[in-house]
């Protein structure tokens, strides 16, 4: 549907497909939890966490192609030329004790990477994205160390790309052992990076997240002089000036990122602001925000999700 504002004009209308198929029976599912498109066949592959099985469905009209049931529980997936890769998030299985997993299309596995790690066995980091496809190549971000991984989807090869030195900000290996139960975890990682997500680039930047704490913060390095910005989550969003956001962008187009956020959100920000201003107060802030204002009032709560592309410049 039209998107109506913040969105180049060739991303200006797209298609709604609904799959809505909720059971247990096939096609469909009691908790969808991620998915991948396959532009080479054509689907829709949808994970289903809690009868943990893969549902395929046709890209254009959404009809049910088949399931594929899972003899283990994942936290994200990509798709493969041939097969899939999977992230396993702390989850040991009688098959393996490996994070990340290179399976066949009969989902037989063929190949382990990052054997998981004693202390966090058991523990689910809370992922948005750990995947990121871009033309015939998949980047993987673990979320317990501080690499960022390349992965060739024809050649089904894994290896590290990148290591992000955040010097004594770093957990040492030894601290998941010594802290396994997650109160100890947590009163104890004071201001280290914990967890690091959401791996991006674009042709001059590259882009990750990161948490200190229960503050999330962004990182930004510009390929072309090597300048890196770190950044406030919450800073980001009030000098973007669009409302609240979802804390974490989906993808990247060209030198932008891509965030989504629901229409209910930025309408209940809005009104909750209003009612704590006086009337000349609130017409200042419509005055200061008024693209931002006249954008929401073309909105219902119920409506799609709308795109918000940042372009990121140095």
């Amino acid at each position: 549907r039209n998107s109506k504002g913040f969105l180049p004009s060739f991303f200006s209308f797209y298609r709604t497909l609904l799959i809505q198929n909720y059971g247990r029976g096939p096609g469909e599912f009691m908790g969808p939890y991620d998915f991948v498109l396959n532009e080479k066949e054509d689907e829709i592959i949808i994970y289903s966490a809690m009868d943990a099985k893969l549902s395929f469905f046709d890209i254009e009209d959404g009809s049910f192609i088949k399931d594929k049931p899972l003899n283990f529980w994942m936290g994200r997936f990509e798709k493969l030329d041939e097969g899939f890769v999977f992230f396993l998030n702390n989850r040991l299985t009688k098959e393996t004790e490996y994070n990340v997993i290179f399976t066949d299309d009969e989902l037989r596995i063929t190949d382990e990477f990052l054997k998981m790690k004693q202390g966090l066995i058991g523990y689910h980091y809370k992922i948005p994205m750990n995947f990121y496809a871009k033309n015939d190549s998949i980047f993987f971000i673990s979320p317990s160390d501080y690499n960022v991984y390349y992965i060739n989807s024809s050649v089904r090869s894994f290896k590290e790309l990148k290591h992000f030195d955040f010097g004594d900000r770093e957990l040492p290996d030894s601290y998941f052992e010594k802290h396994p139960d997650n109160q100890s975890r947590r009163d104890e990682a004071k201001d280290a990076v914990s967890t690091i997500l959401s791996y991006l680039e674009g042709p001059g930047f590259e882009s990750m997240f990161y948490s200190i704490n229960t503050t999330t913060y962004t990182y930004l390095r510009s390929k072309e002089t090597d300048k890196v910005i770190h950044t406030n989550n919450e800073k980001l969003e009030m000098d973007m000036n669009i409302g609240p956001m979802y804390r974490w962008p989906r993808t990247a187009y060209e030198n932008s990122l891509v965030w989504y956020q629901q229409p209910g959100s930025l309408l209940r920000e809005l009104n909750e602001i209003k009612d704590t201003l006086e009337e000349d107060e609130w017409a200042e802030f419509v005055n200061e925000n008024r693209k931002l204002v006249s954008f929401a009032q073309t909105l219902t709560g119920d409506e799609n999700p709308y795109l918000i592309f940042t372009k990121v410049s140095f």
